[in-house]
């Protein structure tokens, strides 16, 4: 099936709109739209002048910097004995509403909700905004050990 042009064509197909953004891109800034595809991932939308739509990475002067290498899939990071995410799973925590440090409910586009960010020690809340790629995941795994374990004891 064709990548669809219209936002007709895409909710037909069944994307399903999840927010609006800036693209985080240090050249770009853009306004995009998160969608979610019908396989369950995130993709970001560029409006363009003729009022059709295209995947960001098509316009973005920073695609390169977000694309990952397709040639050596990564592994999941694990946590411990507790449980294992993938990168795919971070990114679903990020734009999600549910905080995995205690079910409690956060806000999109963050790694947990209030609560538990404050309980982290602040060098790990300050590597919590680390480009994904570039050391948020290893942050975000941190924060889950150091909840988990304030949580057990």
């Amino acid at each position: 099936m064709p990548f669809p042009t219209t936002l007709d064509e895409m909710r037909d197909q069944g994307y399903v709109f999840q927010e609006g953004a800036t693209c985080q891109g240090h050249r770009c800034q853009m306004d995009i739209e998160w969608w979610k595809t019908p396989n369950g991932k995130l993709i970001p939308i560029d409006y363009r002048s003729d009022g059709k739509i295209i995947p960001h990475w098509q316009t973005c002067p920073d695609a390169a910097d977000f694309k990952k290498d397709k040639e050596e899939p990564k592994k999941p990071i694990t946590t411990g004995a507790t449980f294992t995410l993938t990168d795919q799973q971070m990114l679903d925590d990020l734009a999600g509403t549910k905080c995995r440090g205690c079910g409690g409910t956060k806000g999109r586009r963050m790694s947990h909700c209030r609560a538990c960010y404050f309980k982290l020690p602040k060098k790990m809340r300050n590597d919590l905004y680390k480009r994904f790629d570039s050391g948020y995941q290893e942050a975000y795994i941190e924060s889950l050990k150091f909840l988990n374990a304030r949580r057990v004891a």
